[in-house]
């Protein structure tokens, strides 16, 4: 914030003077003129002296007034200005930053600064100009000082260059910081008791936005933790649902093959393993789901990226989906579609899920996988024609551990599907939204840039 400096004294002060002395000198030489007979030389002379004393008074006097009135409105007009950026709410660290620019301009200081308490210590929150070096043991008089100091420094008005005063920045009877500031030059503005208390203004101004910041900080931990506690309960609650029915299964088969008092068929035999080889990939499922998530949250999500075609990853994952069920799946992949750069095994992993997903909620109806060309983009759409997503719930389904309820269905899985699904997706610079199918249901819309546009962004 830029701040003007103090006006100096000029044109206006000197027209008042010239008029005044004018008017001043006619008043005198009218009766002056009348009785020239009888007035003597020292008459005039004293006449002539006592019109320029009462000139300089008028002149001086008013010129007093005109400089204390323009420091009035610079100091209003500073204060208005800090007082807007404190309710724009913008950051602490800027908010402070422009306190000590405002300060250090409106005084012609050589140095201001703003000390905050942190741990132990002090932490110099903001500066500008010269600093003192003994700043925690201002800090430490001034808050020990409490409500018996406004400002520390030499009593008077002026000060030495250099010489510094510390403010206490009070919230209500609590000191939360201090304002350092340094006299400038001789020219610069003398630390009288209006100064002062135009300082002390500011260090509350100050301390006000410190105020605000913590509270701020608070709030946002308040949050983040009410998020921690809300994603560890759901993960308990989600994992250990799914990690007991697996463990049960796979328990009880293990068992069963294990106890000596009973014949098993051979087909029984064969259904015991199959249940503890389905349920083992299930847990396998689980286990990768966390691990992923905790990838993707981390940032740490490194796909292989190779140049692909659309059809290429579309085929695989419909054709295993056909033959997993006897549901129609459509699909409609033109092969003139741009490739794409992406890890085939990630982008297996997203389609799988979002057909596994569309299959699930389609209720035995056809599910549909389209791809167009979208400008710089490739677009797929895995379409159902389900019990569809309540608008309020659209970007809840890509939740860590939200399950969508209704539709005629229990809520099944961990509900971290739809995340990683996301998280993957965005991995590979794309994104995945889902909208409402036209005449009911759901649609998954995955996109991707093209090879080429990515190719042409990289040589520019």
């Amino acid at each position: 914030m830029k701040v003007p400096r103090r006006l100096a004294v000029g044109g206006p002060s000197s027209a008042l003077g010239y008029a005044v002395a004018v008017a001043g000198t006619a008043a005198a030489t009218g009766p002056l003129l009348v009785f020239r007979g009888e007035a003597s030389k020292t008459n005039v002379v004293l006449a002539y002296l006592l019109v320029a004393v009462v000139v300089s008074l008028l002149v001086g006097t008013s010129e007093r007034r005109r400089a204390r009135a323009e420091r009035r409105e610079q100091e209003t007009r500073m204060l208005f200005e800090l007082s807007s950026s404190l309710v724009a709410h913008g950051g602490l660290e800027d908010t402070l930053q422009s306190v000590v620019r405002t300060v250090r301009a409106l005084f012609d200081l050589a140095g201001c600064a703003i000390v905050l308490p942190r741990g132990d210590g002090i932490h110099l929150a903001a500066s500008d100009g010269e600093v003192p070096d003994d700043l925690g043991e201002r800090f430490v008089g001034v808050r020990a000082a409490q409500t018996s100091v406004q400002v520390r420094g030499p009593a008077g008005r002026d000060l030495e260059p250099g010489t510094a005063l510390t403010v206490p920045m009070r919230s209500g009877e609590t000191v939360v910081g201090a304002l350092v500031v340094v006299a400038g030059g001789p020219g610069s503005s003398g630390f009288g008791e209006p100064e002062r208390r135009v300082l002390a203004t500011f260090a509350n101004q100050a301390a006000l936005a410190v105020e605000q910041g913590q509270q701020e900080e608070q709030r946002n931990r308040a949050r983040a933790l009410q998020e921690t506690d809300r994603l560890r309960t759901a993960l308990l609650n989600s994992v250990s649902h799914d990690l007991r029915t697996p463990l049960a299964s796979i328990k009880a088969s293990a068992s069963s093959l294990l106890d000596s008092d009973v014949e098993w068929s051979q087909a029984e035999r064969e259904e015991f393993l199959v249940t503890i080889n389905t349920e083992a990939d299930r847990l396998t499922r689980l286990v990768h789901n966390l691990l992923d998530m905790s990838s993707i949250e981390a940032g740490a999500l490194n796909p292989r990226l190779v140049e692909t075609s659309m059809a290429e990853l579309v085929g695989p994952v419909v054709r295993h989906a056909r033959a997993a069920s006897r549901q129609r799946v459509d699909v409609d992949v033109p092969e003139t579609l741009p490739p794409v750069l992406v890890d085939p095994v990630r982008l297996d992993q997203v389609l799988t899920n979002l057909l596994d997903n569309a299959r699930g909620y389609a209720a035995g109806r056809p599910v549909q996988v389209v791809a167009r060309n979208a400008g710089a983009n490739v677009e797929l759409r895995v379409i159902d024609h389900g019990p569809g997503i309540p608008a309020p719930e659209r970007e809840r389904v890509f939740d860590q551990f939200y399950r969508l309820k209704g539709g005629g269905r229990r809520p099944e899985g961990t509900g971290m599907g739809l995340a990683i699904c996301r998280g993957i997706v965005q991995a590979h610079g794309g994104s995945l939204r889902v909208e409402t199918t036209p005449g009911g249901g759901a649609t998954f819309v995955l996109t991707l840039p093209a090879v080429h546009e990515r190719r042409e962004a990289v040589a520019s």
